[in-house]
């Protein structure tokens, strides 16, 4: 939360719009480690049950159940509001013409056609609605050059060649440490515009699960060389290196979002995410 603060650039403000999903993030935070306590040291002291393990793993699916349908509930009642209607007044220098055709590529292609509406105002009434008809016709090979596009981004500090020339020399170094990364990921995960990005969502999940299992195999190595006890290689190298994607996509919501719903939701629903899902897939694992 302090680094999401931080980061906000100056005389701009992130307030949380969303107050319920925030309500349901943060509870659930509490509830997953009081569950915690409860079954760690009072109902089996330092013994983990097949039934406590398999409860803790079925909070996962629910608790995202039930953060998406009050996602919804909020998008919906923050756009249920009376639809305005404006008037406009347009010089003939910005107005439509009748019909255009163009053809407008960015890592796909598409074909738009616009036709102007019919209609006509009298006495600030409107007397026929205004109807556009657009035409996408999707190329099947856009795929490929946006993934093309995306691996050539990553090539390229700042993601531009422009960029990449004006790039300032720590961020040149940082790009340089950061190259190898970011070409295994680009070259491995799908384009978001593939099938609504969905492809994207899993490999990318997946990506973060190979990363934070080979930082716990690498810090339980670490400890085993230095002789340092489990819990503190647990509390540090473990719990540090699995929370910097934490950190990096609550600092890149911060930055970018209007508002502080996806970074703050996102420190408070990882809380939860990390007992339900993760202690308590592994239990289940360890149980069957």
């Amino acid at each position: 939360v302090a680094v999401c603060i931080v980061v906000v650039p100056s005389a701009e403000v992130r307030r949380i719009q969303q107050m319920r999903v925030f309500g349901v993030t943060a509870v659930t935070s509490i509830l997953a480690y009081t569950w915690l306590v409860v079954i760690v040291q009072v109902i089996s002291p330092d013994v983990i049950e097949v039934w406590e393990s398999a409860l803790t793993f079925a909070a996962f699916p629910a608790l995202v159940l039930v953060s998406y349908l009050v996602d919804v509930r909020a998008s919906q009642a923050a756009g249920s509001g009376d639809d305005e209607h404006s008037v406009e007044r347009m010089s003939p220098e910005v107005s439509s013409p009748s019909q255009t055709a163009k053809i407008r590529r960015q890592g796909t292609r598409e074909l738009l056609v616009n036709r102007s509406p019919s209609q006509d105002l009298q006495d600030g009434r409107l007397s026929a609605m205004s109807t556009e008809t657009s035409t996408n016709v999707t190329d099947g090979r856009g795929w490929v050059s946006s993934w093309i596009t995306q691996v050539w981004e990553a090539w390229h500090c700042n993601g531009d060649a422009d960029e990449h020339l004006a790039a300032a020399p720590q961020e040149i170094a940082l790009h340089v440490v950061m190259l190898p990364w970011k070409l295994v990921y680009a070259a491995t995960t799908p384009p978001p515009t593939v099938c609504g990005g969905w492809p994207c969502f899993f490999v990318s999940l997946a990506h973060i699960g190979l990363l934070t299992a080979l930082i716990g195999d690498i810090a339980e190595l670490f400890g085993c060389v230095a002789g340092l006890e489990d819990a503190a290689t647990a509390i540090t190298f473990v719990a540090l290196g699995t929370s910097l994607p934490d950190l990096f996509a609550s600092r890149a919501a911060a930055v970018q979002d209007d508002t502080a719903d996806a970074s703050i939701v996102n420190v408070t629903g990882s809380n939860s995410v990390n007992v339900f899902l993760g202690i308590g897939f592994p239990w289940v694992m360890a149980a069957g």
